[in-house]
């Protein structure tokens, strides 16, 4: 507590000097930023926050030497530039299934890393701190919408102001937890179904069903595709399931595309908006740029640990930049040539020797017996008699093998299969997927 008594005398004329200053020093201002200066200086704080998820966000607020409280509600960053010198506290709270975690920079340097929505530091004068406040899930569960007949449109609202759309049957995972509700879009000549709520738990599931009965069902759009989904492959893809209408189900190639895109190593075509468009092309040709990405899935090798530039020029700037400047630097003997055409078909022996060296499977030395059209000097022999050896590839019933014959996208994926059930421990990063099928 601050007092005014002073000794008399020649003290009197210092106590009233020292007197004013103490009490402005203790009491503070509050400048027009909100900003309040003890006279011990000032500091610069900005403050961040990082959500579990585009637009997911939580409140914060910030507790200042004052002991006043500035409440920042969901602000994603704010500067103080002129925060007074002294103790603070940051107090955040997490959105609903999230934990949250702090980082303290001051001048450049990590001070401090707490594992809680909350944490105090001190600033003194000429000091540039930066709070990190970092939100994830930690409590999720899953979410399923099946309906009779499938294709049914929906909207689901949840905590933090989740919104989801789509059309069943689909699947959501590692979704926070808290009160869902779905709403169902209504269908013509039909009773509009009533929106269901349901709460989830920490690690469980909830399930939205629903049958619709009416008229002329079978007229609907959704009975339609629900005949599709039967004769062509449907396939979950992230959340939602796409049927592939140039898959048929009784084709011998069926089940291999079905895994190859299940697994993530292959994928159908996209429309300009990345959107997948229920095509998947099992007749086109692959080429070097798709077969080197498809070879980095399969692998689960990471193209962008090391980002460089592609050596072939015509590679530099295409979507395929990474997997191919990536296949370069690991030597894929297919990516040597800085000449070739990125976008041309790849051969088969040009796909066999790919994938043997992204897995780095030993190779035998060529003898030149195994296929009539494939001699030892034959480029890529060793692969090609590795992968027979290994029953990765057979031989067509005159014995040959067509080294120079491009691969079209089924046969690829008949390829990747196999090699997942061959070289099964080489394959680690996609087998959580796979295994799950089988």
């Amino acid at each position: 507590m601050l007092t005014s008594r002073c000794f008399p005398r020649a003290a009197l004329v210092l106590c009233a000097l020292l007197v004013p200053s103490a009490i402005a020093a203790q009491s503070g201002t509050t400048t027009e930023s909100g900003a309040t200066t003890t006279g011990n200086g000032s500091a610069t704080l900005t403050v961040e926050q990082t959500g579990p998820q585009e637009g997911v966000a939580g409140e914060w607020s910030l507790l200042k030497p004052d002991f006043k409280r500035v409440e920042m509600g969901q602000k994603i960053a704010h500067t103080f530039p002129s925060a007074a010198a002294g103790n603070y506290t940051i107090i955040a709270t997490s959105p609903d299934g999230a934990s949250t975690s702090i980082k303290l920079w001051v001048n450049e340097q990590l001070i401090k890393i707490v594992e809680l929505p909350q944490i105090s530091f001190s600033l003194t004068d000429g000091d540039v701190a930066r709070v990190s406040i970092t939100h994830v899930y930690t409590h999720t569960g899953k979410m399923s919408v099946t309906t009779e007949p499938q294709g049914m449109t929906f909207t689901i609202k949840g905590p933090n102001s989740l919104v989801f759309t789509g059309t069943s049957p689909m699947e959501f995972a590692d979704v926070p937890i808290g009160q869902y509700t779905i709403y169902f879009d209504p269908i013509e000549d039909c009773i509009s179904p009533r929106p269901k709520s349901d709460k989830l738990l920490n690690g469980s599931r909830i399930q939205f069903s629903m049958t619709i009965a009416c008229e002329n069902l079978d007229r609907l759009p959704q009975a339609r595709a629900e005949e599709n989904a039967l004769e062509f492959i449907t396939v979950t893809v992230g959340n939602e399931q796409i049927t592939f209408d140039d898959i048929r189900t009784e084709e011998w190639y069926a089940t291999s595309v079905y895994t190859a895109i299940r697994t993530g190593i292959m994928s159908g075509y996209k429309d300009p908006d990345g959107k997948l468009t229920g095509k998947f092309g099992p007749g086109d040709s692959v080429t070097l740029a798709q077969l080197a990405k498809v070879a980095h899935r399969l692998a689960g090798i990471d193209e962008m640990d090391e980002r460089t530039l592609p050596v072939n020029e015509r590679a530099r700037g295409t979507w395929f930049a990474d997997v191919y400047a990536s296949a370069e630097r690991r030597g894929w003997l297919a990516y040597r040539s800085i000449r070739e055409n990125p976008e041309r078909p790849a051969t088969r022996s040009e796909v066999v020797c790919t994938l043997l060296h992204a897995l780095s499977i030993p190779r035998i030395w060529p003898t030149g017996e195994r296929f009539s059209d494939v001699s030892a000097l034959t480029p890529y022999a060793d692969c090609i008699e590795t992968a027979a050896e290994d029953k990765l590839i057979a031989g067509d019933a005159a014995g040959t093998f067509g080294p120079e014959r491009p691969i079209n996208r089924a046969e690829l994926s008949k390829m990747l299969t196999t090699a997942m059930d061959i070289y099964g421990e080489k394959t680690a990063e996609i087998r959580g997927n796979y295994d799950g099928m089988k």
